[in-house]
């Protein structure tokens, strides 16, 4: 069973999309969602804040938010073990995204799945949008 959802995020809509993605899926299977921002730049903090709450806002329920001063690869190590994540999703917007160099290495790394979900625009409402109306 999938009890925890890791979602590291940048600043783009392929991240927007893999959010929205992972709160899916912790609606149907009843999973915890945690969203990570890592950054090396200490004047990246705040926005990191304001970005995660944002995203957070569509959330049937609450999902932690973690903002860390730290390498992506290693904060998302880190918060697999700290908070003994499930899956990590991870969102994608080019084509050749799988073979970026974090992707590769949290493929060949981390002791827990990881999926890549691609940048995809809905025409219209996907089948969960119908079944449980957004708050």
């Amino acid at each position: 069973m999938l009890n925890t959802i890791l979602v590291p995020v940048a600043d783009d809509p392929a991240s927007e999309n893999c959010v929205h993605h992972a709160f899916d899926l912790s609606r149907l299977l009843g999973s915890k969602v945690i969203l990570l921002y890592a950054t090396e730049n200490p004047d990246d903090l705040a926005s990191g804040k304001t970005l995660l709450s944002t995203l957070a806002a569509g959330a049937r329920y609450p999902a932690k938010q973690l903002v860390v001063l730290d390498q992506p690869m290693s904060a998302v190590l880190k918060a697999i073990e700290v908070h003994q994540v499930d899956l990590v999703l991870l969102g994608c917007a080019d084509p050749q995204c799988p073979s970026s160099h974090l992707v590769l290495n949290l493929l060949t790394c981390t002791p827990v799945p990881v999926q890549v979900v691609p940048m995809v625009r809905r025409a219209r409402r996907g089948f969960l949008d119908r079944v449980q109306p957004f708050p």
